[in-house]
């Protein structure tokens, strides 16, 4: 990093130039550190969609200016935020943490334990909630895993946004690089992930409170069936909290009411959370079933 490198550019002959010879050009480069940009900002009306594709270094502070940046354009009238973590593969715990913690006043946002007595630890809110409590919705699909399924599960167990999509991936695995003499590097499986209700991420992942695996390209029709009471969460995510102890058949029967879908309809998927944002009756209610869900997993 920051050092030099020279390079040298062969150009093959070229009818613009004239030249019948081909030609080199000397370039000096100096090397840097490329931090990817894993957080964009989309105004949706009235409501601030934010995408992460991955949690870097950079991403919590990141996002922070992308909330600024939301409330700058929008303004008062946000009437809500859409957290979009739809194919994001995961990334920093440490920056999951404090993406959580952005949204999350106080509580549990996840802990992790393994066989080392360092691995046993926990990781508690602290900040104020920069979306200044609005309603809030977070999307998730079966390619979202590691990272964010421990935003996606923080934030449904702590009961400050409803989960809509599909799955997640079930990556709940916290993992160390240790670089060999040889320069290789191994990968060490050091603690499994695990939700504030208590159950582990690994295997079955975060189930979203609004399952729309089973739904094409009707949004209103996934409204009109939360409405009329024909999807209730509660039973599911009691399910899926309890999973270990389950047998396979119930553990089939679990994975096939929620499927995960890495490549689902995204567009319903936005839809649909923009709907709620703005039936903020409709989306209470979906969230208090996740929340009895949870304090039944806890007495």
């Amino acid at each position: 990093i920051n050092t030099p490198v020279s390079l040298t550019l062969r150009r093959t002959a070229s009818s613009t130039t004239g030249s019948a010879a081909p030609q080199t050009l000397d370039v000096t480069l100096r090397r840097a550190r490329i931090v990817p940009t894993t957080v964009s900002f989309e105004r949706i009306d009235d409501i601030a969609h934010i995408k992460l594709m991955g949690f870097n270094q950079d991403t919590t502070a990141t996002l922070s200016r992308a909330m600024v940046e939301a409330w700058r354009e929008i303004g008062p009238r946000m009437a809500g935020v859409v957290l979009d973590v739809r194919g994001n593969p995961g990334g920093l715990l440490d920056q999951a943490v404090s993406v959580a913690d952005m949204f999350i006043p106080s509580g549990e946002i996840i802990s992790t334990r393994g066989r080392h007595p360092h691995s046993q630890q926990r990781y508690d809110a602290r900040s104020d909630d920069i979306a200044q409590g609005l309603p809030m919705v977070v999307l998730i699909n079966g390619a979202s895993a590691s990272a964010s399924e421990v935003v996606a599960a923080a934030l449904q167990d702590s009961g400050r946004a409803l989960i809509i999509g599909t799955r997640s991936f079930g990556k709940g695995s916290v993992q160390t690089v240790i670089r060999l003499p040889n320069d290789g590097e191994m990968t060490l499986t050091w603690a499994r992930l695990f939700a504030p209700s208590g159950y582990a991420l690994s295997t079955y992942g975060v189930l979203p409170s609004v399952c729309t695996a089973h739904y094409t390209d009707d949004p209103v029709q996934v409204i009109s069936d939360l409405r009329r009471g024909m999807t209730r969460p509660t039973a599911l995510l009691n399910a899926r909290r309890v999973v270990a102890d389950l047998d396979a058949v119930r553990q089939k029967e679990l994975s096939e009411a929620c499927p995960s879908k890495p490549a689902h309809n995204e567009a319903i998927d936005l839809e649909v959370a923009r709907l709620l944002v703005r039936d903020r009756e409709l989306l209470t209610r979906m969230r208090e079933m996740s929340l009895v869900a949870v304090a039944q997993k806890t007495q």
